[in-house]
C-alpha cells in the first residue's frame, strides 16, 4: 500500500465503505476492447458494491464503432453512454463523465484494462481509511508490470513525472496511471475545476489536491501495456509537455488551476 501524501483533516467518512460506486470509462477508438472492459467492470462492481453502482462510458468522438458497441451495452440500466461529437481529449472525456456521476465513490479507468478492474477491491479500503483520492502507482518498487512500456515511453514518462512534481509540489512517482478512485464529492468538485482537456488532466487534479488539502494515497498496481494504442508517442509527449508548461504558468500567475 502506498503512502498518504496529503491530509485535509476531514475524517467524517473514515471507516465507511462507499455504498454506491460510479465508474467512468473514457473511450476513443476502443471498439475492440470496450465491451470486455465494461462487462468485466460491471461484474466487479456488482460483487463489490451490490447496493448500487453505475458505469458511464464517454465516447470521445471515436471514428470507429466504439459508439455502436457502447450503445448495445446500455440495455443494462446501470450503464450509461455519453458522447462527444468531436474528439476533445481524455481530460475532457473524464470531466464529462465524472460530472454526471451520482456515486459516493468514483472510479476512473481505461478501456484497455491496463490495470484490471479487480484492483478496485484493494482501493476501496484505502478510501474508507480516510483518503479522498487513491491513485495507481506503476513506478513503485512493489508494482507488478506484466507487459512493460517501450524503453522510450518509460524514459519520457520519468521525465514527465519529474516535471509534474515540480509543477504540483507533490512527491508522487506516477501521475498518469489511468486507474483512480475518489470520493464522489471530491471527484465532482475537482474535475469541475479542471481546465485541461488532454493528457495533463491527472497532474491538474493532483495540483488541486495539494492546494486544497485533499488526502491522496498512491497504491502499487499490477499493470500491462495495452497491445494496441491510438496514441502517437512523440505527438503525445509534445502535447503533454506543452500542456504541463501551460499548467505551470496558470499556477504561477493565478495560484489556482482556473483560467
Amino acid at each position: 500500500m502506498g503512502e498518504k501524501r496529503h491530509g485535509n483533516g476531514q475524517e467524517d467518512h473514515k471507516g465507511r465503505r462507499p455504498s454506491v460506486i460510479s465508474a467512468v470509462i473514457p473511450a476513443f477508438n476502443e471498439e475492440s476492447a470496450l465491451e470486455q472492459a465494461v462487462l468485466t467492470t460491471a461484474a466487479e462492481l456488482e460483487r463489490l458494491s451490490p447496493s448500487g453502482w453505475e458505469i458511464i462510458i464517454v465516447d470521445d468522438g471515436s471514428r470507429d464503432r466504439t459508439f455502436q458497441v457502447a450503445q448495445k451495452l446500455t440495455h443494462d440500466p446501470h450503464i450509461k453512454l455519453l458522447r462527444h461529437q468531436h474528439n476533445r481529449g481524455k481530460g475532457a472525456a473524464v470531466r464529462t463523465g465524472v460530472l454526471q456521476t451520482s456515486g459516493d465513490a468514483v472510479l476512473i479507468m481505461d478501456a484497455d484494462q491496463s490495470t484490471h478492474p479487480g484492483t478496485l477491491e484493494s482501493f476501496i479500503p484505502v478510501l474508507a481509511e480516510g483518503s479522498d483520492l487513491v491513485t495507481g502507482d506503476r513506478r513503485s518498487p512493489q508494482a507488478s508490470i506484466e507487459r512493460p512500456q517501450s524503453l522510450l515511453r518509460h524514459i519520457m514518462g520519468g521525465v514527465y513525472a519529474a516535471m509534474a512534481r515540480m509543477v504540483t509540489g507533490s512527491s508522487l512517482r506516477d501521475f498518469n496511471c489511468g486507474f483512480k478512485l475518489m470520493r464522489g464529492d471530491v471527484a465532482r468538485s475537482m474535475l469541475g475545476q479542471c481546465r485541461s482537456d488532454r493528457w495533463v488532466w491527472d497532474v491538474e487534479v493532483i495540483a488541486l489536491a495539494v492546494r486544497q488539502g485533499v488526502a491522496v494515497t498512491a497504491v502499487p498496481v499490477t499493470w500491462r501495456q495495452g497491445e494496441r494504442t491510438s496514441v502517437a508517442p512523440f505527438h503525445a509527449a509534445l502535447t503533454s509537455f506543452v500542456e504541463l508548461a501551460k499548467l505551470w504558468f496558470r499556477l504561477r500567475n493565478n495560484g489556482t488551476t482556473g483560467r
